[in-house]
């Protein structure tokens, strides 16, 4: 196995294993993950983390710009609106006695879905490795 087959199915892999851990903490409610119970974006990230897979194992590594690059805007769109939704949620509840039980936290999941898309973007842009031959003397 090359290491561009492997940095793929390690990004495909960190992206599926990604969607189930947990990117935001709040004190009653408990951890959140991406997939929601199969209601989130992360449904589609995992769906595109399915098919990398297949594109890695089929040596279609072009084609890993595609769902790299749709994972990346997905995940960085969704962390940008949760961080919005956060410090909107903070900036409200300034002064209520009872802000610590909204005090959320992102957590490092969004860590591992982002290292999942670069490691399938870096699988896409490098070249398979020419293998030398030993000189005949």
């Amino acid at each position: 196995m090359s290491k561009r087959q492997l940095t793929g199915l390690a990004g495909a892999g960190a992206l599926a294993i990604g969607v189930f851990v947990p990117l935001v903490s709040m004190p009653i409610v408990g951890s959140l993950t991406y997939f929601n119970n199969g209601s989130g974006d992360g449904v589609i990230v995992l769906a595109l983390a399915a098919i990398s897979t297949l594109l890695v194992i089929a040596r279609r590594y072009r084609a890993l710009w595609l769902t790299g690059l749709a994972s990346l805007a997905l995940i960085g769109y969704s962390f940008m609106r949760m961080s919005s939704a956060l410090a909107n949620v903070e900036r409200e509840l300034a002064g209520n006695p009872f802000r610590g039980l909204a005090n959320a936290q992102m957590q490092w999941g969004w860590a591992l879905l982002g290292i999942g898309a670069l490691l399938l973007l870096a699988a896409a842009a490098s070249k398979d490795g020419v293998e030398s031959q030993p000189a005949d003397i």
